[in-house]
């Protein structure tokens, strides 16, 4: 996969060949273009020398690994969805690009990208029987959700000797598909010696492709510490490993009115995935949990749909327990409404009785003694966030990876099944930085109420794509005129120029069994694309509703001048007598305030910003969209 897209000449290459054979739904890297440093932030590290033992299982971070655990590592990158399996919740992803999908070099060059550097660790006062019972673990993972290395790329442990100079003890290679959906536990001694001194550290190297997101590793549950042996690899710690499904079957936000008029067509019961990190042999735990739902903005308890003081529920050791709840009241979420919006978190926590990370058993006394400072509670809670607004979606709002078709004139439509009649307004999409350059390419949005034989294509409009300033930030597209839909709704897009067209792909959850494609002809059913587009259909009420497509009218009928301009005023040419309204918009979708003079021909608008405008000229029903440069 990692070669199936460097730029642009090569998907043109891909494009000259039959459709049949490279017509389908391609999934790429995501990739942010030079220009785009002002996406970075700067973490402070400062340096802190630690003592043992030392843990990290990244359920606590938030994009970057912490800092007072690791010295460098802020280009690592903290997620929850692009690792398979993992033993707890989140994971750091090694690749050739920073943590916002920078890439290391343009050049298409292989090397050293991706680091994870520990703080400095002192073993130099360790008790002289306890220097051979210092070890490493930590599980790994190559691909998962993301891009498989090849075999030249490499994962690398490596520790630093009292003369500073990093020495490799383990590595792995890419190549093959060992390991792609499951995480390998690995336990490294570091042994007495040149390594056991005041300043010691660890770190994991990648090394692969530099020029963006490709050639992933995952990393996840780091410990260092004394009092193990070579078979020492189990922890007395049960975690989850999943963040909660949706309390609305597939949905991760439906229109609010939807909801209510077929709460049970949505209303699902919501579950996690649990792991065991004890030995596989011996007695299951049986722990406790609870499931409940708050209002996200201030935090009230809307429902509690489990909490049980009981234990019963059993984990076995190295072993995925799957963690059901009951389905949400829905006469609680009608009584918490507050107009035509809610936004919910629902929090899924386990209670397990390992609250501190086990030292060991005092010999005189007999006591279990623990770590004060590792608290192993904090992977035993999860939330996930969904909606009750305008609009509905299956992503969960951030991408991992993106997703288009690789043909021209290719189409991509993407199934929302609505159980009722309403009046679509807006279609929302998230087109993030790729390898090829996006920004201002125009392209068709369409509309289909059936796909098939029988297509039925409902409305279509030109839009563009704005550059993108920041990560995971959709564009709003209105439509032309609302649309009044029910039952199969299908929304996508066609590509009418030579660029490649790449929609976010939020892989955390899989919806493509609902996405299709067109580009010999005949449409066809997405099978090579897990995960779930970031294209969202909005709904709401307007009194300038179309049931059926218009063709627009001829490019040569209407256009601006002067075109570019430099200033906010442009005339019309071409025959105004049908001419209704006139509207302007820029490519986030916002109405711009505007006059038109239709008998001096004349548009006036309020440019705040230099760039690219949208001007919609309305006749006859019929809707005409200019694309305007101020310089």
């Amino acid at each position: 996969m990692r070669n199936e897209l460097r730029g642009l000449f090569l998907l043109l290459t891909l494009w000259s060949f039959d459709g049949n054979l490279w017509g389908q739904i391609q999934e790429i890297n995501l990739k942010t273009h030079p220009g785009s440093e002002n996406l970075r932030t700067q973490t402070t590290h400062t340096l802190n020398t630690l003592q043992l033992p030392f843990w990290d299982d990244f359920s606590t971070s938030i994009l970057v690994p912490d800092s007072t655990k690791w010295l460098v590592g802020e280009h690592v990158n903290i997620n929850k969805g692009r690792g398979l399996n993992p033993p707890s919740i989140n994971v750091a992803t090694f690749d050739g690009s920073d943590k916002f999908g920078i890439p290391y070099s343009e050049l298409d060059i292989s090397g050293a990208a991706d680091s994870l550097v520990s703080q400095p660790i002192d073993l130099s006062n360790l008790q002289v029987s306890l220097r051979n019972t210092v070890y490493l673990s930590f599980f790994w993972q190559k691909k998962g959700n993301s891009e498989i290395p090849e075999n030249v790329d490499s994962l690398r442990l490596q520790f630093k000797d009292q003369t500073d100079e990093w020495i490799t003890v383990w590595s792995t290679v890419g190549g093959d598909t060992t390991f792609i959906r499951d995480f390998k536990q690995e336990l490294i001694q570091v042994p007495p010696g040149p390594f056991q001194h005041a300043g010691f550290q660890f770190r994991f190297q990648s090394f692969g492709k530099l020029t963006g997101g490709y050639d992933n590793w995952h990393i996840d549950y780091v410990l260092l510490r004394s009092r193990r042996g070579p078979d020492d690899f189990y922890v007395r710690d049960r975690t989850l490993s999943t963040y909660p499904t949706s309390i609305f079957s597939d949905f991760s936000a439906i229109p609010f009115e939807h909801y209510c008029g077929r709460a049970d067509t949505f209303r699902d019961s919501t579950s996690v995935v649990g792991f065991s990190l004890e030995p596989p042999v011996g007695f299951p735990s049986s722990i406790r949990f609870a499931a409940q739902v708050f209002e996200a903005v201030d935090g009230t308890l809307i429902d509690e749909m489990n909490n049980t003081n009981d234990d019963g529920l059993l984990f076995n050791g190295q072993t995925f327990t799957t963690i059901q709840a009951n389905a949400v009241d829905t006469a609680a979420l009608n009584n918490a409404k507050t107009d035509t919006s809610l936004f919910l978190l629902t929090k899924f926590f386990i209670r397990t009785k390992d609250s501190l990370l086990f030292d060991h058993i005092d010999p005189m006394s007999g006591d279990s003694l623990f770590f004060d400072n590792i608290d192993l509670t904090v992977n035993d809670t999860a939330s996930s966030r969904v909606s009750l607004n305008r609009h509905y979606a299956y992503d969960d709002g951030s991408a991992e990876n993106a997703a288009g078709v690789n043909a021209m004139n290719g189409q991509l439509a993407y199934l929302y099944p609505i159980p009722v009649r309403d009046t679509l307004t807006d279609v929302q999409i998230y087109f993030p930085n790729t390898e090829s350059n996006q920004a201002d390419q125009s392209l068709r949005l369409k509309i289909w109420s059936r796909l098939g034989n029988d297509e039925l294509v409902t409305h279509t409009q030109t839009i563009f794509i704005s550059a993108s300033d920041s990560l995971d930030k959709f564009t709003n597209y209105p439509l032309s005129k609302a649309l009044l839909v029910g039952d199969s709704l299908f929304i996508g897009i066609q590509q009418t120029g030579v660029v490649p067209l790449f929609i976010g792909l939020d892989k955390s959850f899989d919806s493509g069994e609902r996405m299709y494609f067109n580009t010999s002809g005949s449409w066809e059913a997405n099978t090579g694309v897990r995960g779930s587009l970031m294209l969202r259909p909005v709904f709401g009420s307007t009194d300038d509703i179309i049931t059926s497509i218009d063709e627009p009218l001829p490019l040569e009928k209407l256009s601006l001048f002067p075109n570019p301009t430099e200033e906010p005023v442009v005339k019309v040419k071409g025959s105004l007598e049908s001419l209704e309204k006139v509207a302007v918009y820029d490519l986030s979708g916002r109405v711009i305030p505007s006059r038109f003079d239709k008998s001096q021909k004349v548009i006036e608008f309020s440019a705040a910003y230099k760039g690219i405008y949208l001007v919609h000229l309305i006749t006859s029903g019929q809707v005409h969209i200019q694309k305007l440069i101020v310089k």
